[in-house]
This record gives C-alpha cells, sequence and structure tokens, in this order.
C-alpha cells in the first residue's frame, strides 16, 4: 500500500492499527507491548529495537479491537488508580528435562 493511502486509511475513526502501529508505540515509548489475541492464544512481543524496555503494556486483542489491561486495587477504583505499565522483569534459570520412564 502506498504511504499516502496508508495514512489516510489509518487516521480514519473506524480503522484498527496491527503489528506495525504497536512496533511504532513501542518504539516511541520505549516499553514492551504484548498483544495476547483471545481467538487465537497466539501472544506477540513488540520490543523497542534498542536496549531492554523498563516496562511493558498488555493488549487484549478479540478480534475486532484492542483493549489495555489494567489493574486496580479494588473493583471501583478511579481510572488514574489503573496501571497499565508492568515492570519487565527477565529471569534466567536452567530448565532440565527428564525423559519420563517407559515401564
Amino acid at each position: 500500500m502506498a504511504p499516502d493511502r496508508y495514512i489516510s486509511t489509518i487516521l480514519k475513526p473506524s480503522t484498527w492499527g496491527g503489528a506495525i502501529e504497536l512496533t511504532i508505540l513501542a518504539t516511541r515509548y520505549n516499553a514492551e507491548i504484548t498483544n495476547i489475541d483471545v481467538e487465537t492464544g497466539r501472544v506477540d512481543r513488540f520490543t523497542p529495537p534498542e536496549g531492554q524496555p523498563g516496562m511493558r503494556g498488555i493488549v487484549i486483542y478479540s478480534g475486532i479491537h484492542y483493549d489495555a489491561v489494567s489493574l486496580a486495587p479494588f473493583a471501583d477504583a478511579p481510572g488514574e488508580w489503573h496501571q497499565t505499565l508492568f515492570p519487565v522483569v527477565r529471569i534466567s534459570c536452567n530448565v532440565h528435562f527428564v525423559k519420563a520412564p517407559t515401564w
């Protein structure tokens, strides 16, 4: 798609972005964006091109649109109390698989 056509398409209120836009947002905000597709179970991670992201946002894709995951201290918490960015914690561990005995 030509750039001019893409721009006019993505600016329409009825148009949703996708992988390209999530990559741009991850780069712009230096944050990992994890997308979970609830229809297929697929998980995609969009990370900034340089360095390790310090924070992660999570979006759920329902096949129609994206919703941000948020964590609130209680069910009816005011919107400003909702956390939508979470620290990225990398854990390194060694996993050893043991073949099950065949008796």
